[in-house]
Formats: structure tokens, C-alpha cells, sequence
């Protein structure tokens, strides 16, 4: 499965190659690619789409290298997920209608109650399974994370302990939004998957969505979960 995209300016790559020539002297390290900017409005994104290419392979000449420099803490501090990464996917994710398009990785279990009185919407995840690893993985340390959206930032994020080796897990975790009923049609709770120990940070495994505009009378349903990605 593909790993959770990370997002890092060309000023960053820019340090990164810094720190390594500073740590690393007299070691062979990749050259970085040139800025490049072809002129117009027209070509930002065909600019985008070359530099990301170029940087990628920057990154896989780096990881090439020597041990001591790829897996030295500067590249690691480099290639962690950070909160805003996790941020960025779900907008990319939103944008480009990536979700529910990847194929199906497993199934998770809920349960959503919404009390009208209260106006309060609460939500029970159960289990997850069939659950399948990431590539050249057997096993994963899976948790759950929700977002109440099209809120997909910390003002509606709330997440499962994580389970450990395990691609069945069970945690029977109720969680709870403040929700005026009139708002519930526009409302949709995202689950996503999360492997808790990859090297490289915590990667996504699988989403799955579920729309508040039907019926929230605390029944246990199954939802499907997709593939990050397209």
C-alpha cells in the first residue's frame, strides 16, 4: 500500500543537503536538483510536477547511499511524518477525489448514536478485519483516527489506542461530537487506519467514510475501508 504522502518544500530540501555535506564531509552525496521555474501561470503545475520528480529521485539516490547516511538521524528527522503531513494528504486526498477510489484493504466496525436532545452524536468503534498489511509486512500496529468533515484538522480529530502486531483488532472505544441536528446532512465521519510502526512514521493503511444524512440509531455497521489511494 502506498505510504502517507509527505510534503517538504525545496527550502527544506535545501537544509537537508546542508546538514548532510556539514555531518558528512568528504562522503558522496547526491547533488540536489537546481531550482527550476518555467515562466507563466500557465506552467506552475507542469513546474510542480518536474521538480517533484526530480526530487524524488534525489531521495532515492540518497537512500542509496551508505547506511551510515541513510539511516543517519538527519534523514530520518527528514522523511518522519509530521501532524501537517497527515493534514495535507486528507485535503490532497479531498481534492483530487482519492477517497473510497483505492481498492478494498479490510472493514471496520462501528456504531452511531445520535442523541437529539443532547445533540450530541456518538460513535462506537468496535473491531476491524481482513485488515491487509503494507507491502512486505505480516503483521501491523494498527489504530484509528476520526475526523468529523470537511473539519480534517485537529478540531475534530480523536483516535483509538493503537493494538499491536495484530490485523484484527478489537477496541471498543466510544467517542463523541457536539452536533447541531440541523448540520448533519452536511456532515461525514472519515475512519482512517494507521500502521503505528512503520520506520519511516506512521503510514495509512485504509479510509473509509460514512455520511450522518441517514438514520443514527446506534446500529452496528460494517464499512469498508479503501486504499489511501487511487
Amino acid at each position: 500500500l502506498p505510504p502517507t504522502t509527505i510534503f517538504r518544500r525545496y527550502r527544506e530540501f535545501d537544509e537537508l543537503g546542508n546538514k548532510l555535506a556539514q555531518s558528512f564531509p568528504g562522503e558522496s552525496l547526491p547533488q540536489l536538483p537546481g531550482k527550476i521555474y518555467i515562466p507563466g501561470r500557465s506552467h506552475t503545475r507542469q513546474t510542480s510536477e518536474r521538480r517533484q520528480v526530480e526530487l524524488n529521485g534525489y531521495l532515492t539516490a540518497l537512500l542509496a547511499t551508505s547506511q551510515r547516511i541513510a539511516e543517519s538521524d538527519i534523514v530520518y528527522t527528514f522523511l518522519h511524518t509530521l501532524e501537517r503531513d497527515e493534514q495535507d494528504t486528507i485535503r490532497m486526498e479531498e481534492e483530487e477525489g482519492y477517497h473510497g477510489a483505492g481498492v478494498a484493504v479490510g472493514r471496520v466496525r462501528v456504531e452511531l448514536t445520535y442523541n437529539t436532545t443532547q445533540q450530541v452524536l456518538s460513535i462506537v468503534v468496535h473491531q476491524i478485519r481482513e485488515l491487509l498489511p503494507r507491502e512486505g509486512c505480516d503483521s501491523a500496529d494498527p489504530y484509528v483516527k476520526l475526523y468529523l468533515l470537511p473539519d480534517a484538522d485537529k478540531s475534530s480529530k480523536q483516535k483509538t489506542r493503537v493494538h499491536h502486531k495484530t490485523l484484527a483488532p478489537s477496541y471498543q472505544e466510544t467517542f463523541s461530537y457536539a452536533l447541531p441536528e440541523p448540520t448533519l446532512p452536511q456532515r461525514t465521519l472519515q475512519f482512517s487506519v494507521w500502521d503505528a510502526s512503520s520506520l519511516w512514521g506512521r503510514q495509512c493503511m485504509g479510509v473509509a467514510l460514512r455520511p450522518l444524512d441517514s438514520e443514527l440509531i446506534g446500529q452496528p455497521e460494517w464499512l469498508e475501508l479503501r486504499s489511501p489511494g487511487a
